[in-house]
């Protein structure tokens, strides 16, 4: 008996009659034209949005997806835990947008590991679109509004640092290292977390050198992955190239897709086949949080204890703080439905995004004066005055371009992030002067300033008045062309640079390391 299933052909009993086999004939060719027509799409590139939708849900998950899945599993639940302990607000809304961020980073990799390599002239156009369509940059670009809180300023600037690994998907060549350097500059602010807590033995200065700790090993570990799973950029499979269409349709597949946890066997080069077990996709960051903060309860009081059940009471309403508002009405009770990821279609936005508007103002919640986004039109620097009128006040001048600013009266302290070519002028600061991430800046002391940071600059030159001379004192990491001026008796101006070069020499008998300034700087310093 012979029965053809899907094409339409009834079973026939008697292979001998000349109409059943015409039928058959006829059948297998339609089948044929059929197969050549798909063929032909294929090779055009056309429908390959469809194709990896129908293939996705049934195939198996890609051994990088497996690995990248077992990396989050085992390195992102302790890091939310200690950030849930320590109890912010500001710092629990930082944590769910570095998962939100990891969410999106394996929605590339799962993109990206079903499909081939765009072209040379279209790779960068594509890969654009994907990271557009998965929303990475803008899951990251939440924490831009964030620091209100200073209790947690130094947590959020360490997951910012930490979370500028984000940019090797878009790199080409071996990322590890670009990874790795991110854990240096989170570990700038990490550590003045662990000087504030590392003599304190209750459970929040605890979970606060775990957030330092496992904050760290998150990009480790992701630095070990992209050694392991993308040794010259981000790995592309074996199938269709990847067009700009199809790049949108792929995401909405990875995110809409359930991937069952499952285990799978995953070769690592140099070194025999290990079986790893593949975890489900990142969930949404609202459903991560309430499924971590149930965990920890039931850990700790096995879930019969008398706080079992109760609803946490958010800052605005605990008296003892400062957020208490006394005329603010009930918290609204948590809606019991859990949050579900959605992926919307984003509108096409204008490639000439406008630059934001300069702005100059205070701010009062954080006793800020804002100087951002200042941009001289020609060659010739304008000149801003910023009256200071109380010791507690903070200055923040970010991303201004050929500008000098003058800032007049005593205050707590000045920063001044991503700036180029900028003149600062002061009088006093109480605390200390920050340079991060700048180009040929200039700034200026005529009071006192008892401490000047500059981090990750390229051109900073620092001019000091007769009374500050000797009070100031300098930290420098990740900078270059750095000079201090100041007067001599005479009234002749000196430079001298900062050293960027040193020995270091290992002591076998103490088991430290003696450092000493490089010759080159033997005739100056």
């Amino acid at each position: 008996q012979l029965q053809l299933n899907g094409t339409g052909v009834c079973s026939t009993n008697a292979m001998s009659s000349s109409a059943s086999l015409q039928s058959i004939e006829q059948t297998l060719a339609e089948v044929l034209s059929r197969l050549g027509s798909i063929e032909n799409k294929l090779e055009s590139g056309q429908g390959s949005g469809d194709v990896s939708a129908s293939c996705s849900s049934g195939s198996e998950v890609p051994p990088a997806v497996i690995a990248f899945d077992a990396h989050v599993s085992s390195s992102l639940p302790p890091l939310l835990a200690a950030i849930d302990t320590i109890g912010s607000d500001e710092l629990a809304t930082a944590g769910k947008c570095l998962a939100s961020c990891w969410d999106a980073m394996r929605t590339i990799v799962a993109v990206s590991s079903s499909h081939g390599r765009p072209s040379g002239s279209e790779y960068l156009e594509v890969l654009g679109e994907l990271m557009k369509s998965s929303g990475l940059m803008e899951r990251f670009s939440g924490l831009s509004k964030l620091g209100k809180d200073r209790d947690v300023t130094n947590h959020v600037k360490a997951i910012t640092e930490a979370l500028q690994c984000l940019s090797w998907v878009s790199m080409n060549g071996k990322p590890e290292a670009f990874v790795m350097d991110a854990v240096g500059s989170a570990e700038f602010w990490s550590n003045r977390i662990r000087k504030e807590y590392r003599n304190k033995d209750d459970e929040v200065s605890k979970a606060q050198i775990t957030f330092c700790v496992k904050l760290s090993s998150l990009v480790k570990e992701l630095s070990a992955y992209t050694k392991e799973w993308h040794t010259t950029g981000l790995a592309w499979g074996k199938g269709a190239a990847l067009t700009k269409s199809a790049a949108q349709a792929g995401v909405d597949t990875v995110s809409a897709a359930t991937t069952p946890t499952a285990t799978a066997t995953v070769k690592t080069k140099g070194a025999e086949s290990k079986t790893v077990k593949a975890a489900p996709p990142v969930k949404s960051a609202a459903d991560a949080s309430e499924e971590l903060k149930a965990a920890l309860l039931a850990k700790t009081t096995g879930g019969n204890s008398a706080a079992t059940g109760l609803k946490k009471v958010p800052r605005d309403q605990q008296t003892w703080r400062k957020e208490y508002k006394k005329d603010s009405a009930t918290p609204a009770p948590a809606s019991s439905a859990p949050s579900k990821a959605v992926t919307s279609v984003k509108a096409k936005s204008s490639s000439n995004k406008p630059p934001p508007p300069p702005k100059i103002e205070f701010h009062a919640p954080t006793n800020k004066w804002l100087v951002e986004h200042q941009v001289s039109p020609t060659q010739t620097p304008i000149v801003l005055t910023v009256d200071v009128t109380d010791l507690k006040h903070q200055v923040y001048i970010y991303k201004c371009t050929n500008v000098t600013v003058v800032v007049k009266g005593r205050f707590k302290n000045i920063i001044v992030d991503s700036c180029v070519r900028c003149n600062v002028i002061f009088d006093t600061v109480l605390i200390s002067t920050e340079v991060f991430n700048g180009k040929s800046c200039k700034v200026q002391i005529n009071g006192t300033c008892p401490s000047f940071v500059i981090d990750k600059t390229d051109g900073c030159q620092v001019y000091l008045s007769k009374e500050t001379m000797a009070v100031t004192k300098f930290v420098t990491s990740k900078s270059s062309e750095m000079n201090v001026c100041w007067q001599d008796p005479s009234g002749d101006m000196k430079e001298v640079p900062i050293p960027e070069q040193f020995h270091h020499q290992l002591n076998p008998e103490t088991g430290k390391i003696s450092s000493e300034v490089s010759d080159l700087y033997t005739s100056n310093c």
